[in-house]
């Protein structure tokens, strides 16, 4: 009976290997099928199964969204899949694959695509929630349809075109976007989210009856952010500026962000300042770009590229002053984090107004002077970084009460 156990045991193992290695070599539409079984195994009876749709770039603030609120949310009640564009997707290694089942779009060249789509989406989802920056079309919203999906929700992030860097390109997709949004109708989706009005009003326009539209904070766990005092004083010695007043941004380098302005900022500051540092925290596909930039700048020496990092919080301890000078943001989930820390944040007033309800946001006309004087005034007269916690909260981007909203939304009851 002992060596029957042992036997059985070992032969689930190489079982298990083997199909790992198959996988990695059988037809994806093959593979697909078998995938699909195992993954409707993980979700238990009475629990809404909620497919998201999100970027395949690298870590953003739609990820980031997921991962806030599925942390959060009543996993008693609620199960997380994600669907992807791309064959890769970046998401902090703390979320292990057991978490989410990852599904994968198929290419537009593949004939077997909407054979594809409609098994994924067939496999017994409650909602299909879709993040977008830009209409693209309403294949998917209609594909979720046929199968039966219940309910279809279309959340708006951006104000304007994200993730494209050419001029031309996006340019094509912002006629586009505007074509398509004519076309919009109510019949679309059961459920429209923006993270802030602007963004509601980009995505769905007048076609949107106002009354079906719910706004949806991009909350996070503010206590996670709050000001450490310690971790500050660590961070702050390996990293070699104790004795800075350090900037700061985690916006990663897109051309979105105003990677250049933020370095004339920094250069102006840094004339004024000859201790001064930035922490230029994130990637993106001007990375390479911008580093050679600082090299000619003579600056390397005082920014420091820091690339991704997932413990974003403690790196918020280290910096005296957040700066986000982006040329459009839905409503930017890092200046939240950095004003749990405490920070005092200095923003471009391109980024929604709404940011303005965090008491120490401040958004600024993009005029390099008036920024030098705003940073002037931060080292004359800093502020408690301890009250950021509360203040955030007071302003609603709790995720603690936010998730209640998600919940209710997925239940039917908004």
């Amino acid at each position: 009976m002992l060596l029957f156990c042992l036997f059985q045991k070992n032969l689930q193992t190489l079982l298990k290997c083997a199909f790992s290695k198959w996988l990695l070599c059988v037809p994806y539409t093959i593979a697909h099928k078998c995938v699909k079984k195992i993954k409707n195994n993980k979700k238990g009876a009475g629990i809404l199964n909620i497919l998201h749709l999100v970027p395949s770039a690298k870590f953003s603030g739609v990820h980031s969204f997921v991962l806030n609120y599925y942390q959060h949310i009543d996993r008693k009640k609620f199960h997380f899949d994600l669907l992807t564009r791309g064959n890769e997707l970046g998401i902090p290694s703390q979320f292990s694959a057991r978490d989410f089942g990852i599904q994968h779009l198929p290419e537009k060249s593949n004939p077997d695509k909407d054979k594809v789509v409609k098994e994924i989406l067939a496999s017994g989802y409650d909602a299909f929630h879709i993040h977008t920056s830009f209409w693209q079309g309403f294949w998917l919203e209609k594909k979720a349809k046929e199968v039966g999906i219940p309910k279809i929700i279309v959340h708006s992030h951006s104000t304007s075109i994200a993730g494209i860097e050419e001029e031309t390109r996006r340019e094509e997709l912002r006629k586009r976007h505007f074509i398509l949004r004519e076309k919009l109708s109510p019949e679309v989706a059961t459920d429209f989210l923006a993270c802030s009005k602007e963004a509601s009003e980009w995505l769905f326009g007048t076609r949107i009856p106002k009354k079906q539209i719910h706004l949806i904070k991009n909350a996070i766990d503010v206590e996670l952010y709050g000001y450490n005092s310690d971790t500050r004083i660590k961070l702050r010695s390996q990293l070699g500026i104790s004795d800075s007043f350090v900037l700061g941004t985690t916006g990663g380098f897109w051309n979105s962000k105003n990677p250049y302005f933020l370095l004339e900022v920094f250069r102006e500051f840094h004339h004024k300042h000859l201790d001064a540092k930035l922490l230029y925290i994130g990637e993106g596909p001007k990375k390479q770009e911008i580093e050679n930039h600082i090299k000619e700048l003579n600056l390397e020496d005082s920014i420091l590229v820091l690339g991704f990092q997932e413990n974003i919080q403690d790196f918020l301890q280290a910096m005296d002053c957040y700066l986000l000078p982006s040329l459009f943001e839905g409503m930017p989930i890092s200046l939240i984090e950095a004003a749990s820390a405490g920070l005092p944040c200095l923003a471009s007033d391109r980024i929604t107004q709404e940011v303005e309800t965090v008491e120490n946001i401040t958004r600024l006309p993009l005029d390099i002077p008036t920024w030098i004087q705003a940073l002037d005034r931060m080292i004359d007269k800093p502020i408690s970084r301890p009250k950021g916690v509360e203040v955030v909260r007071a302003a609603g981007y709790d995720i603690k009460k936010q998730v209640k909203v998600l919940e209710d939304l997925y239940l039917g009851k908004l």
